[in-house]
């Protein structure tokens, strides 16, 4: 191996290297249609420093996930004809072409690198315009491959051009200036940019191409934490699309928060979103015996068309029924009564959540609550199921301190009637609905409505966790309706009336949750599983009751310590709450610091040590990463992966009454 140097860089040649032209890789069809109109392509252009080798052996998750660059090409072997069975795009067939060796930077690229790529900075006139020869010669190259395409029978209208990086701006610029221009079945741009942008017009022209752009469907999509794309250069390229005649029904675009070609290597969205649009744009087309069958085939093929843009048309709408939650939501929270002293929201927040780019993206987020508006709880006939295709019912308010407020929201506790529904006959709505009606209000949060319920999806289980550790904190925060019919020993109820009671100097005793709070003065004399195995209190799921148990422990021993001193309590519980947080120590106490050791199961206090149940479970994400999915990983078991070093929980340092933190993390 030897190295060529230049000023603050060190570039990698490796002897014996092919520098001279590669030809492309053609992946076929897993299951070739017979009748050639029925066929479609996908070109794929990678980035700087690659080749198109390594897009047939990288895992399939890195593929549309931005992480091709970075994966070791010694991974799991993955053929794309595969990834096209696995998700219903038989007839598909792949072309991977590689770059032209640059001379410069001594790699494969489509151009010498700009500023907004890989090896800018290595370059001494980085921030020179593009060469624009180079971007036309390698153009040509993806217009032969389309020729060749062609030729076999395939129509361009069912041939699509994608890339990341530079393949990203190859990709654009061939759907905009070559003779293919218009005629494509879509285009794929992820991480890259708009190259030549105010020279698309002339070079139109010099093509003999029509002065009026016909825009194709286009999928773009941008890590927001690239390292080499700024966000304000994506958006550039947007406007100036826009500006050549395409328009938000013909642009999808994808702003994934938080991902960097690195970090989104484990993230579903990316791929499921990619080969969504691949199986809009081009669909599989049903064939008769030996092809179309003769008169229909014309007619078919309107009507496949047809499918595919009101396909298209669906999810528009989709997006835009989301983007209207994200404004809705952001609009609710300019009226909020903020218990925290503040008056607006915080830029923070409202730039997170304008980030997402689909429901699917909030959930893997986990920032935000569901809350069903006030208007949506009042005129349902029954309590309405968490649904995703009803987003107009809900507003997202984050998991931050300061938004969810009793003036505002509303928690419900209340029993599950029935396994499949918690109040199929309307009782308890009708008598809630009669106790809300004439107070003002909001939002309300009903765990049947605002979580997600089975058959969950993975992301949709990653949520549901997640909040489920959190169910306390909104309790806190929130109003408290309830509505118990007959005593029964549940052990979430206890715990919903607990953080009610232990936390709130003004809680109101009634018939039904008079016994659950008795049985709380009774756990601050004789402790909180000897109480709960008295009464039997259960739950349906082993591990929601031991979770419970080292809630209840816990607020037992702050109410023996603290007494009455609520604010210090809330403080320690807001902090202890958060699924990430494991040890916590709160100091400038009177007497003594307070430490809370979730994982250890203990807090001491004024040189005094008590005992819970430990309630840190070792289910963080880097954890779920590790494991097959579905499988749960057991507490105080260690994942057998290479990823046990970013299982950590966070340790936390805070003054009383101040809401600065200091953290660390450890093992």
């Amino acid at each position: 191996m030897s190295y060529l140097s230049t000023p603050n860089v060190i570039f990698v040649d490796v002897e014996g290297e092919d520098e001279g032209p590669k030809a492309p890789i053609y992946k076929p069809a897993s299951v070739p249609p017979s009748n050639p109109s029925c066929r479609a392509a996908c070109i794929f252009l990678h980035d700087v420093a690659e080749e198109g080798k390594n897009f047939t052996r990288t895992s399939l998750l890195a593929f549309v996930s931005f992480t091709i660059s970075y994966i070791s090409t010694n991974q799991q072997l993955l053929a794309f004809a595969s990834i096209s069975a696995d998700y219903n795009l038989p007839h598909l067939q792949w072309v991977f072409p590689t770059a032209p060796w640059n001379t410069r930077i001594r790699q494969p690229a489509w151009f010498t690198p700009t500023r907004f790529s890989r090896y800018s900075s290595k370059l001494p006139n980085a921030n020179a315009p593009e060469d624009e020869e180079e971007i036309l010669r390698s153009v040509q190259m993806v217009v032969n491959i389309i020729d060749d395409l062609v030729k076999q029978g395939v129509l361009a209208k069912r041939i699509v051009v994608g890339g990341q990086g530079q393949g990203h701006c190859i990709a654009l610029v061939t759907s905009m200036v070559s003779k293919y221009s218009g005629q494509l079945g879509g285009v794929i741009g992820q991480c890259g940019y708009l190259p030549l942008r105010d020279r698309i017009s002339v070079l139109r022209e010099k093509q003999g191409l029509p002065k009026e752009l016909v825009p194709v469907p286009l999928l773009l999509a941008c890590a927001i934490a690239d390292a080499y794309l700024p966000e304000t250069e994506f958006e550039a390229q947007v406007h100036k699309l826009k500006g050549l005649g395409y328009t938000d029904a013909t642009i999808k675009i994808r702003l994934y928060r938080n991902m960097s070609c690195l970090d989104a290597a484990m993230s579903p969205t990316p791929l499921k979103e990619t080969l969504d649009f691949l199986g809009k744009v081009v669909p599989q087309l049903e064939e008769g015996e030996g092809g179309l069958k003769g008169s229909q085939s014309s007619q078919a093929r309107k009507k496949d068309e047809k499918v595919a843009a009101d396909g298209l048309k669906n999810e528009q709408s989709e997006d835009g029924v989301f983007q209207s939650l994200v404004e809705r939501s952001i609009t609710a929270w300019q009226s909020l009564n903020y218990f925290d002293g503040r008056t607006t929201p915080g830029y923070m927040n409202i730039n997170t959540l304008r980030r997402y780019s689909s429901l699917e993206s909030v959930l893997e987020g986990r920032r935000f609550w569901f809350f069903q508006r006030r208007e949506s709880f009042m005129r349902q006939a029954v309590f309405m199921k968490w649904d995703p295709h009803r987003l107009d019912e809900y507003v997202l308010l984050p998991i931050d301190y300061g938004f969810v407020n009793k003036q505002d929201c509303f928690f419900v506790s209340h029993y599950w009637r029935t396994k499949q529904h918690p109040d199929p006959e309307a009782v308890d709505l009708s008598l809630m609905r009669q106790d809300l009606e004439k107070i003002k209000w909001s939002y309300i949060w009903v765990d049947w409505t605002c979580l997600p319920q089975v058959p969950r999806s993975e992301v949709q289980e990653w949520y549901f966790n997640k909040i489920l550790q959190c169910i306390p904190m909104l309790i806190r925060d929130c109003a408290f309706e309830w509505r118990f019919p007959t005593f029964e020993p549940r052990a979430w109820i206890l715990l919903e009336v607990a953080e009610n009671v232990f936390c709130h100097k003004g809680f109101i005793w009634t018939d039904d949750n008079r016994p659950f709070i008795l049985h709380l003065q009774e756990m601050l004399a004789h402790g909180v599983r000897p109480v709960v195995d008295k009464y039997g209190y259960k739950c349906t799921s082993k591990s929601d009751l031991r979770l419970i148990i080292g809630w209840l422990e816990i607020h037992i021993i702050l109410v023996k310590i603290l007494r009455d001193d609520m604010a210090t309590k809330r403080q320690i519980l807001d902090h202890i709450n958060k699924p990430e947080t494991g040890c916590l120590v709160l100091y400038d106490l009177a007497k003594s610091d307070i430490t809370v050791d979730k994982a250890k199961g203990f807090i001491s206090y004024n040189g005094a040590t008590y005992k819970f149940t430990p309630i840190y479970h070792l289910r963080s994400d880097a954890a779920r990463a590790s494991l097959a999915p579905g499988k749960a990983l057991a507490t105080g078991e260690k994942p057998t992966t290479g990823k046990l070093n970013h299982l950590k929980a966070i340790w936390v340092r805070v003054r009383v009454g101040a809401s600065k933190i200091f953290s660390k993390s450890f093992s």
